[in-house]
């Protein structure tokens, strides 16, 4: 089966996205209130405090992602624990659009598509360096567990027990929030060509 290709809108490149009225519930107000709250979930990094109610259950009607019970739980499974969790839940809406949980496209069809498109196309936009961020927290957290087991052999120390793999943090959620914000601006107001970001993480922010 081949993967879907989404194409990303950029700011100052397209219009705010216009959905349609569907039925009693999926109305096109209703439409636009799940996309603003996708995008300040975006913007902010995944922190908690902007996962709605509303988006928690769209998210799982209609995105083909498992409720895990319920929505503070799902947003600890994907938000707040290994960062590879993260990775999958961004790699749905931005990268080649697979549910996390069946790994079909089947959820982009159906009810509220405009919708569900219009999400990946925005998570789409961030996709890359949100991943960046997170890739390097990880190559920095796998360098410190290993100095730290170094420094344990050597000392005669029993192993400290570092964690293999790295923990979304509230600080991570900061990183990743300035990085959307960084992309946001950059797309607003182009570099000059032959400029490049760099979202590579500072070693002193890796808590």
């Amino acid at each position: 089966m081949t993967d879907l290709t989404l194409q990303p809108v950029f700011l100052g490149q397209e219009t705010v996205p216009v959905f349609s009225d569907e039925s009693e519930r999926l109305t096109a107000v209703y439409k636009q209130c799940i996309f603003e709250d996708w995008r300040r979930f975006l913007f902010s990094g995944f922190k908690k405090v902007t996962f709605t109610t509303d988006l928690y259950r769209f998210l799982v009607a209609e995105c083909s992602l498992v409720g895990r019970y319920n929505q503070d739980y799902f947003w600890s499974f994907h938000c707040a624990a290994a960062s590879e969790h993260l990775k999958f839940f961004l790699g749905q809406f931005g990268g080649n659009g697979r549910s996390v949980d069946f790994g079909t496209l089947a959820w982009l069809g159906g009810p509220a598509a405009d919708l569900k498109h219009a999400m990946c196309a925005e998570a789409g936009r961030l996709y890359a360096p949100l991943i960046q961020v997170l890739t390097d927290l990880e190559h920095k957290h796998a360098e410190l567990g290993l100095a730290w087991r170094n420094f344990a052999l050597n000392s005669g120390l029993p192993d400290p027990g570092f964690p293999q793999h790295y923990l979304v943090s509230e600080n991570a959620r900061n990183l990743l929030a300035y990085a959307a914000g960084i992309v946001a601006a950059e797309q607003a107001h182009p570099a000059l060509p032959g400029l490049q970001l760099d979202f590579s993480v500072p070693l002193l922010l890796q808590t």
